[in-house]
């Protein structure tokens, strides 16, 4: 499962970056969470059910990977 989820977050990415013209590395959910899109969100969060808060948890999730990739290739 867990490279199956690997797999669907570097979509989700890829669609952010190519069709929303988004940060590469930020999920769909994870901006739908930060940018405010109330509806977006509430209608991810609905498709992903059995994951409470699911926009949320991308986030911050987006926010820990980059922060653990900064320390490891500190400028």
């Amino acid at each position: 499962m867990g490279y199956l989820m690997r797999i669907l977050g570097a979509l989700s990415q890829l669609a952010n970056a190519v069709f929303l013209f988004g940060d590469q590395n930020e999920s769909i959910s994870g901006r739908a969470y930060r940018a405010g899109w109330v509806m977006t969100a509430k209608f991810i969060d609905w498709l992903v059910f059995w994951e409470k808060d699911h926009c949320y948890l991308s986030h911050r999730e987006d926010v820990v990977r980059a922060h653990a990739w900064a320390k490891k290739y500190p400028i």
